[in-house]
């Protein structure tokens, strides 16, 4: 998540938390963890809690639109990142959506300077 925070230039705070690591039955919930099965990612926002990473980048994506980095929500191109239409997993959300975003970011800027 810290790319994409990176990217939508906002502030944020690191709090590392302890986890369960089921595979190898090391470790243990953290009491601090906000995540409700004590696991990560997991961002506080406004108040509101998010704890997957597909929920926590479509959330940011709309949370701050005006860094361009996805069609808004009502554009008809929104469906190529919406996890239904995608059947979008967290492997996906981490390998393939940042390159997309960036992809996305460089055709709309590639669009506003040709339009001017």
């Amino acid at each position: 998540m810290i790319w994409l925070l990176e990217e939508l230039g906002a502030t944020y705070e690191i709090r590392p938390v302890s986890i369960f690591r089921p595979m190898t039955g090391e470790g243990q919930g953290d009491p601090a963890n906000p995540h409700p099965d004590k696991r990560v990612p997991a961002l506080v926002h406004d108040g509101r809690l998010l704890a997957e990473s597909v929920a926590i980048v479509l959330y940011l994506l709309d949370a701050f639109p005006q860094a361009g980095l996805a069609p808004a929500p009502a554009d008809r191109r929104r469906g190529i990142i919406s996890p239904g239409s995608r059947g979008m997993s967290p492997n996906w959300s981490q390998s393939c959506l940042p390159a997309w975003l960036a992809n996305w970011r460089d055709r709309r800027r590639s669009s506003a300077t040709m339009t001017r």
